[in-house]
């Protein structure tokens, strides 16, 4: 069991980034009215929408997703030493910082990553008047005190969530496991008649 929820949990770790980002653009797009089926004007440029992520404040929010992320498959990454049989706990310790340091050294390698994936996704949904816009409205008192907010909340969202859902998803595989149980017998049953 363990094996299986170390899987789904890297499972979800892979597509927390997309989910990061789709909650930023879903909030832009939201602010800008942009759920429209209107033709698309000019494209934005890089530098536009590199802009708009400054101003939202998504450097401090990828790098604290990093951040937790590094921490959490580190732990996974321990505990699973500890499980095993020669790991003193000296050399599990020096492990563990050495793998905290090293996430903490490449965290513009993984900031270059998200950003390098996340432009192409914000150009085929806004064009640069949206764009404008949204950096408008994120430059005011009221759109920089809400992008302030947004490294917090996100920094936050993965252990809320595992918190919530990690108990939820183990019931209900236990309860699909009786489910799919009973099915079973009641094929067998049925294949005795």
């Amino acid at each position: 069991m363990a094996f299986f929820m170390q899987r789904l949990w890297f499972a979800g770790a892979r597509r927390f980034f997309p989910r990061l980002f789709a909650v930023g653009l879903l909030a832009g797009t939201v602010a800008s009215g942009a759920f429209s089926g209107m033709a698309r004007a000019e494209e934005p440029s890089d530098a536009l929408l590199m802009r708009y992520l400054d101003v939202m404040n998504m450097q401090e929010t990828i790098y604290s997703e990093v951040e937790s992320t590094g921490n959490l498959i580190t732990a996974s990454i321990i505990r699973e030493m500890e499980k095993g049989k020669g790991f003193p706990q000296e050399k599990v310790r020096k492990f563990a910082s050495f793998l905290g340091n090293k996430f903490k050294e490449n965290k513009e390698f993984f900031y270059k990553a998200a950003i390098a994936s996340v432009l192409p996704v914000m150009r085929k949904y806004y064009d640069r008047e949206e764009i404008e816009a949204l950096i408008a409205f994120y430059e005011t008192p009221m759109g920089s005190r809400i992008a302030e907010k947004m490294p917090l909340v996100a920094a936050e969202m993965p252990n809320v969530l595992h918190k919530a859902m990690f108990p939820l998803v183990i019931g209900k595989i236990r309860d699909w496991g009786l489910e799919y149980k009973e099915m079973l017998q009641k094929m067998r049953q049925e294949g005795k008649s």
